[in-house]
Formats: structure tokens, C-alpha cells, sequence
């Protein structure tokens, strides 16, 4: 990657020590988006990737990881969202935290994306955060109080349980990221009109780690678990949904964030009414 990082504000990347997805799971993620943009979307897009010397969105998919050798700081925001297991809504100052999280900084660098007036350098490492972002915010481990740090062995070896939903079910795939987000994609359309927001994609993800990766009585039992082929198996349908959703969503993110409003005429609306995208995603974000 040959952008330089930005001013503090647009400098996002997290010094958390786990790598959501891996660098697979964000390439499929990137390249499922880049199917379903829209042609003004998808020109903005490459125009911002070109800015990179960079050709498509998986290429720059991980650049977000990639900085935390250079940017070790930890008032940095997390690239995840520390949501209690339990069914109590979202609270931002107990989530978040002070250094922010996946839901603020989302919020943020889709605003500065959306900023047709900003510089390209700015929008163009906004653009490289969304795509991590949105990858982050789907791997149910990025979004509980619980991030799975504790030890579990995998074929043998001794790892934690972040890093089995990160790369170790994923591998168990057995085939390259390409050929795996060509079968997703294949798998059935985008929805259309889906409304939901990052808010509702976090809670989704909590849901997954207190119901089901939490629950397992392999993980609930065992003081180190000894995972097998059995449990990757069973959670592998659970890796390819988020993946799929994720790239379906972050499609629908770029397109409403790359797209330029038009210019306002007299009479278009009740006073109030979002005027242009970005009071279209302040909305979606609830950004204050």
C-alpha cells in the first residue's frame, strides 16, 4: 500500500491483537462487494483505489491490519465492538469505549467517503477502512465482550479460539479465496431494500457468539478444548453467511456513499428530509 496515513482523525487502524476474517475472509469480502456496485459507485471506487497505485478492493481489503506495525498506538479504536452476552442493547460509552470502536469509526470514515468535497488522500484511506470495517463488524467475535482469547488446541496445536473463527474454519474449506467468493456469490442475490445498519450487524454477530459459540459445550466444559474437524464443519455455514453478508452489505454502503446527490431544487421536500447522502448516513449511523 503506498497511501501515507492521513491527519489523527482519519488514522482508524486498532491495535488489537486479532486479525478479524484474516486476509482471506476480507478479500472475499472485498470482492463480493465490487460485484454489486453500481456503475457510479464502482467508478469512484476505482478512481480512489488508482490514487493507491492499487487495481481492485481486495488489494486493499487488509491495509487497516497492516497499520498497526506502523501506527502502534493505542488510543487507536478497536476494530471491534465489546457488546455484553447477554440481551442488553447497545451502550456506546460502555461498547465503544473511550477509544472508540468498529461503530464509530465505521461511521466516521463512511461520512468522510461520502465527502465528495474532501481531499482524494482522505477519501481514499476512508474507503480502505470501509471495506475492513464492514468485514470486521460481521465476525462474531469482533462484536462481544468476550473476543475469544482464551486457549484451545486445533489439530493439535495450540491457538485460541479468536483465531479458529478468524482463518482456522475458513481454511477448512480447503480452496482459494476467489473460488470461495464465487461460490458465494452464486449462492443467491443481494437483498435488495435491505435496511438494516452496522448497529443491527453487531447485535447479529453478539447473537452468534452467546447462542451458539459460547453455548457449545465444547467451549463451555473443557478448560482448553481440544477442536476438531467436527467443529469446524458445523461452523463453517456460519462463516460463509457472514461472509456473504458482509460483501452484499458493504456493496450497499459504497453505493450509497459514492453516489453524488443531486442538486437540490425548490420544493423537493418537507423541511428536514435528508438533503444529501451525508445526511443520509448520519441518519444510518446515527451520527451526532
Amino acid at each position: 500500500m503506498r497511501i501515507a496515513c492521513l491527519a489523527a482523525a482519519f488514522c482508524l487502524a486498532a491495535t488489537a491483537p486479532a486479525l478479524s476474517w484474516g486476509a482471506s475472509g476480507h478479500k472475499i469480502v472485498a470482492q463480493i462487494a465490487a460485484r454489486h456496485l453500481t456503475p457510479e459507485a464502482g467508478q469512484e471506487v476505482q478512481k480512489l483505489l488508482a490514487a493507491q497505485q492499487e487495481k481492485n478492493m481486495p488489494a486493499v481489503s487488509n491495509w487497516a491490519d497492516a497499520l498497526r506495525a506502523e501506527l502502534p498506538d493505542t488510543s487507536q479504536p478497536l476494530h471491534s465492538v465489546r457488546l455484553p452476552l447477554d440481551h442488553r442493547p447497545y451502550d456506546a460509552k460502555r461498547d465503544c469505549r473511550k477509544r472508540g470502536c468498529v461503530i464509530s469509526a465505521l461511521a466516521l470514515n463512511t461520512t468522510v467517503l461520502a465527502d465528495f468535497s474532501a481531499g482524494t488522500p482522505a477519501r481514499a484511506a476512508a474507503l480502505n477502512y470501509v471495506i475492513h470495517f464492514v468485514g470486521d463488524i460481521h465476525q462474531p467475535l469482533h462484536t462481544s465482550v468476550d473476543i475469544g482469547l482464551r486457549k484451545v488446541w486445533l489439530d493439535g496445536e495450540e491457538t485460541t479460539l479468536h483465531k479458529v473463527w478468524d482463518t482456522g474454519i475458513l481454511r477448512r474449506a480447503g480452496k482459494p479465496w476467489k473460488t470461495l467468493a464465487e461460490e458465494l456469490d452464486a449462492e443467491g442475490a443481494c437483498p435488495a431494500g435491505d435496511a438494516s445498519a452496522p448497529l443491527d450487524w453487531a447485535l447479529e454477530g453478539r447473537a452468534i457468539a452467546r447462542d451458539q459459540i459460547f453455548a457449545d459445550l465444547r467451549i463451555q466444559t473443557v478448560a482448553e478444548p481440544k477442536l476438531g474437524d467436527d467443529y469446524l464443519d458445523e461452523n463453517l455455514p456460519i462463516v460463509r453467511q457472514r461472509l456473504k453478508q458482509a460483501g452484499c452489505r458493504l456493496a450497499a454502503v459504497l453505493n450509497q456513499a459514492l453516489t453524488r446527490p443531486a442538486a437540490p431544487t425548490a420544493g423537493d421536500g418537507p423541511a428536514g428530509e435528508p438533503s444529501s447522502t451525508i445526511d443520509i448516513l448520519k441518519s444510518l449511523f446515527s451520527i451526532r
